[in-house]
């Protein structure tokens, strides 16, 4: 439970901001903002709810890692790619 936190707070936000950018500049920014926002989103949730601290932010950094994640091909579209036609045929070469 002692590594979960860290990872959700510092992974979490990076590869939410890597999801809405292109380059690593960006994301650094963006990160920034998005552990500003889940800082003070996560003590309002825990005022509130009579939460963690800690837990509420971690929640707070899943839920806008899920919100990247639905909307991350939204902004780069590398990731709208058609798939391969022959990928599974490749895949079954090579299980046999």
């Amino acid at each position: 439970m002692g590594a979960t936190l860290p990872l959700a707070l510092l992974v979490g936000l990076a590869a939410a901001a890597l999801r809405w950018t292109r380059s690593i500049v960006p994301a650094t920014m963006l990160g920034g903002v998005l552990g500003a926002t889940a800082a003070a989103a996560g003590l309002a949730l825990s005022l509130h709810y009579r939460v963690a601290t800690a837990a509420g932010t971690a929640i707070i950094c899943g839920a806008l890692f899920t919100v990247a994640v639905i909307t991350g091909h939204l902004t780069d579209p590398r990731r709208d790619r058609q798939p391969l036609t022959g990928r599974q045929e490749a895949y079954d070469a090579m299980a046999t």
